[in-house]
This record gives C-alpha cells, structure tokens and sequence, in this order.
C-alpha cells in the first residue's frame, strides 16, 4: 500500500504486474493527491503506455519503499506492536490494520479484541524502535 507521508525523494523499484507478469519500474516521481497518488515512470512516456497500467498491481520490497515520515507508518509495520493505552497500561498487540472507505482501523487482540479507529485523537505516538504504540482511549471504550 502506498502511504500518504512518504519520502520519495529517491529513485524506487517497483513491479507493476501486466498480464500476470511482474515487470520491473523505476519510479521517478509520484504527484497528485495522498490517496490517489500519480506515479511518473522511468520509461513510461506516453499516455498510451500509462493507460495500459492502470488498475495493475503495484508491489514495493519492503527494503526498497521510502521510509514513511515520523509519526505515520505502512500498515505492515506494525503488526505485532504492543499496544499500550496511557492509563489502562498494555491492551494487547496489533493483529492487523482494517480499511473501511476513509476509515482505518487497528485490530488489537489482548484480553479482548478491540477495534481502534486510527483516524481520530486516539493515537498519541508510534515508536518503532521499541515496538509500541500508545493511546488514549475514552472511559469505557474498553468496555463496548
């Protein structure tokens, strides 16, 4: 998944599979709106031979797609984080990120499962080199 805060300021390989084939991309550039982002290809000129792109998938190594700025992450990234709310203490760990149209969701499986919605207050940091990820959950929240 392309991340909205990224740095794209270097040249990065992608696959772009074309009739089930990967075929390899440099990316040289990418413009346009966070969520529909519009990426300029090494090699690709012409309108014609970007139309015949769209709607292929697009797969990045995990090595070779930007770092993601401080304060925002691929969804990947944190699978398995501990997540810790700021006066419960540990809640569990991030089993996976959901998509719901503009919704994003963070399923955390401890005691209990619990949705948390990404998009709100609830986040209050993200660190990676630790591991963690620490919230701010209304009263009751927990309990629903």
């Amino acid at each position: 998944m392309l991340e909205q805060a990224v740095d794209w300021s270097h040249h990065t390989v992608a696959l772009i599979e074309q009739n089930g084939t990967p075929v390899s991309y440099t990316i040289e550039r990418v413009s346009g709106q966070a969520a529909k982002p519009i990426l300029k290809l090494e090699g690709v000129d012409v309108i014609e031979q970007a139309a015949a792109l769209k709607g292929c998938r697009l797969y990045l190594s995990m090595a070779g797609r930007p770092k993601s700025k401080p304060g925002s992450f691929y969804d990947d990234e944190v699978i398995g984080f501990a997540v810790n709310d700021e006066t419960l203490g540990f809640l569990g760990q991030v089993q996976e990120i959901q998509s719901h149209g503009a919704n994003r969701l963070m399923q955390v499986i401890g005691v209990r499962e619990l949705m948390i919605p990404l998009n709100g207050p609830f986040i209050k940091s993200v660190n990676k080199t630790k591991k963690v990820i620490t919230v701010a959950l209304p009263d009751g929240f927990t309990d629903l």
